[in-house]
């Protein structure tokens, strides 16, 4: 479970601070909508144990990542790596409708709505970590354990698209904005999953409501 948080860290961090991240994300979440069995037929292929398919879904997206990094990177590519914030938050939206994120969507969705509320910016993991680390664990969990992995990937990639058509970027991320966004996202993923004082946790940096 360290190996998969690290990962899907990351690859979150990469993709909110690249200048060609929204089209990296919007990649994956084409791949996520168009092949719904990719990690239960690798995990079939891989004889895994159920505990193994975090970090399953960790390699898929790493895998599709650096696809579609290269294929952004080719100068005959059709895409130049920029994103227009009007054009970026209509296309966000239109990515939204088009994934499934799970029982709790309406959920999801409010929490990428907020992203451009003013308190965004400012909003900063606590100073004593440990409680919200240990909150996010058992998110992540609850996602495997709840057969949650792609919603919560989807709600992470799509993540990125409204944290970068907000027009937040490496300042807010090497400042923690976007790592509260993302346990935001997850915990909404498994708000209903989750304790209480958990899913509190997760929303208290941005003064999220239940």
């Amino acid at each position: 479970m360290t190996r998969t948080l690290l990962s899907t860290a990351v690859l979150g961090l990469e993709l909110a601070l690249r200048p060609d991240g929204p089209a990296v994300a919007r990649s994956l979440l084409a791949g996520l909508a168009a092949d719904t069995t990719t990690l239960l037929q690798l995990a079939a292929r891989t004889r895994a144990e159920p505990g193994d398919l975090p970090q399953l879904a960790a390699d898929v997206l790493s895998d599709a990542a650096m696809s579609a990094w290269a294929a952004a990177d080719d100068p005959d590519h059709g895409t130049d790596g920029t994103d227009d914030a009007g054009a970026g938050r209509a296309s966000c939206c239109a990515d939204a409708r088009t994934t499934a994120l799970g029982p709790n969507r309406a959920a999801v969705l409010q929490v990428l709505g907020s992203v451009t509320d003013p308190g965004t910016r400012s909003a900063r993991v606590p100073q004593d970590p440990s409680a919200w680390t240990a909150a996010l664990h058992e998110a992540c969990w609850a996602a495997s354990l709840s057969g949650r992995l792609r919603s919560s990937a989807g709600a992470q990639l799509l993540g990125v698209l409204a944290f970068r058509s907000a027009g937040l970027g490496r300042r807010e991320v090497l400042a923690g904005t976007w790592s509260v966004l993302s346990g935001a996202l997850q915990g909404a993923v498994v708000g209903d999953l989750l304790s209480t004082g958990s899913l509190a946790l997760l929303q208290a940096p941005r003064g999220a409501r239940r």
